[in-house]
């Protein structure tokens, strides 16, 4: 039950949904700094505490590490006894500080899940889609963005292939 808990905050704190990989939301923060506001930390750690209904104790442990120019870069789950069981990756330009993919990975029973999304940008580096890729290489999804001249989203158009 509790990792059910984990994947679902996972999913939420990655900003996906089964239905919609990125939304009008994700995108207008995807390269934004949301993770922290004060100087730029080389790593978060977030270690959170709670109780089952017969009170045993519960301790689960999120883990952010950031690349020399501030920009995130992995995002891992830890379990109540401490193993890795999620994590989101992110390959950066730290120059323009934008996304440019991003791997999801989950180990479950059977095994480790992946998917790869990768990040389009237009030449005034706004977001304009994403294409997401299953554990094989096959295309699972793209997104389309049509942006107005601020780079705001006006519109999102989604294929998904399931």
């Amino acid at each position: 039950m509790k990792k059910i808990i984990y994947i679902l905050i996972l999913i939420l704190v990655a900003g996906r949904t089964e239905a919609q990989r990125l939304t009008l939301i994700d995108a207008l923060q995807l390269n934004e700094e949301l993770d922290y506001r004060t100087k730029r930390p080389t790593k978060i750690v977030v270690t959170n505490i709670s109780y089952s209904i017969i009170g045993k104790e519960i301790r689960d442990k999120i883990i952010k590490t950031f690349d020399k120019a501030g920009l995130l870069s992995t995002f891992d789950f830890f379990g109540d006894n401490d193993s890795l069981f999620a994590r989101v990756s992110y390959n950066n330009d730290t120059l323009n500080r934008l996304k440019l993919s991003r791997v999801y990975e989950v180990w479950s029973r059977n095994g480790l899940e992946r998917e790869t999304s990768t990040y389009s940008y237009d030449s005034r580096n706004f977001l304009i889609g994403s294409l997401d890729f299953d554990n094989n290489g096959n295309l699972i999804r793209k997104t389309t963005i049509i942006c107005n001249e601020k780079g705001n989203p006006l519109e999102i158009s989604l294929f998904d292939s399931n």
